[in-house]
């Protein structure tokens, strides 16, 4: 039984309805994950220092961490969100005249065309982020493993390059180690002697507390706070 005509607008309405509420929802929805892959990388590589601040994360023992400022934490991810929506937005109202020049998306309307440039933007987002974040993951996860096998300064060197800083401590220097980040269980005490460790990516600081030559205690952190700024702050000169 064919079909008259007013049956067949219907039905290409209603198909257009359906595709684009799908098509949205959609858009709504691949910025989410999008955003939790570049969180998640940004952690690996810099820690939540970078964006809640020093005195808001502790660093303990076998390269873990836990911070005191959720609020920060969701703020933080909130506003990734809203950066992640602003630049494909804006992306696709730029790039959606060019899909006028698509012979087969000429007769789109043109919330139809932003709507499919925007998805086109946020499928990008999405796997450029996903590949940033195993990237990251992987970065991280290999220099973690190696520096849990270091068991001389030597082997340090070898990871880390020549140490950033190298004294033996005196009472008043807590507050340099304090300057630095804050530490669960630190290794200070007066009369040890201390290197500090720069690596790049992951950005982390590794101090290695020794005594009569041997490694008696090791904290890390993200780096907030470079061993110059942190010497200011104490008004200790590093060597």
């Amino acid at each position: 039984m064919a079909l008259s005509d007013k049956q067949r607008r219907f039905l290409k309405k209603t198909r257009q309805f359906i595709l684009r509420f799908c098509g949205w929802l959609l858009l709504l929805g691949l910025p989410s994950p999008a955003r939790n892959f570049l969180c998640h990388a940004q952690d690996l590589l810099y820690g939540p220092v970078s964006y809640l601040g020093a005195q808001s994360v502790y660093f303990a023992e076998e390269f873990d961490y836990f911070y005191t400022n959720p609020m920060g934490m969701f703020r933080h991810c909130f506003w990734i969100l809203l950066l992640i929506y602003a630049a494909i937005l804006s992306v696709s109202a730029l790039s959606c005249g060019l899909l006028t020049r698509i012979k087969r998306l000429q007769k789109l309307k043109a919330v139809d065309r932003f709507l499919l440039a925007a998805l086109g933007f946020a499928a990008v987002a999405l796997i450029g982020f996903s590949a940033y974040d195993s990237w990251a993951e992987s970065t991280a996860e290999n220099f973690f493993s190696q520096a849990k096998k270091c068991r001389s300064v030597h082997d340090y060197e070898v990871l880390c390059g020549r140490s950033v800083f190298h004294e033996t401590v005196a009472a008043g220097d807590e507050k340099f180690i304090a300057a630095l980040a804050m530490f669960q269980n630190s290794g200070f005490a007066p009369g040890r002697e201390l290197y500090i460790f720069w690596n790049k990516l992951p950005a982390v600081y590794l101090l290695i507390w020794l005594e009569d030559g041997k490694i008696v205690h090791r904290d890390w952190c993200f780096r907030d706070t470079s061993v110059e700024q942190a010497a200011q702050i104490s008004k200790k000169d590093p060597k």
